[in-house]
């Protein structure tokens, strides 16, 4: 697959927006994670994930193994040239990944019926200070 060197791609112009706008992301009841850890935590959790996005030229073992896990769930990556990838990224320093995926739905007695402890975190405005 030929990677995407336009910003103008209907499916960049949606990651970007949804990397960008928590509203957005609301509405279409997904989230966005960047960087290869959480994907791979991603994978790990069985959260199911909607469309994944590496930059072109994205190899090495730890990757080509993630790779391997997402094909493995019928998930072909979107392949976005580096400078694409860049202009997208909500970070700094890209590591070449992003997920977009689901937001679970849980029903308030299968919460309530789990043990163990439970937290329950109500409008926190700055998730990474958590």
């Amino acid at each position: 697959m030929d990677p995407i060197k336009s910003t103008s791609n209907t499916r960049v112009k949606r990651l970007t927006k949804l990397l960008r706008d928590a509203k957005a992301r609301r509405q279409e009841g997904v989230w966005v994670t960047e960087g290869v850890r959480l994907a791979e935590e991603v994978i790990a959790s069985g959260l199911e994930i909607e469309s994944a996005y590496v930059v072109q030229d994205w190899s090495g073992e730890r990757n080509l193994a993630f790779s391997a896990a997402l094909k493995a769930q019928g998930i072909t990556p979107t392949i976005l040239a580096k400078g694409v990838f860049r202009e997208v990224s909500d970070t700094s320093q890209p590591q070449g990944v992003a997920l977009i995926v689901k937001t679970p739905v849980y029903a308030q007695e299968s919460v309530l019926g789990l043990a163990g402890p439970l937290v329950i975190l109500d409008r926190i405005r700055d998730p990474g200070n958590l």
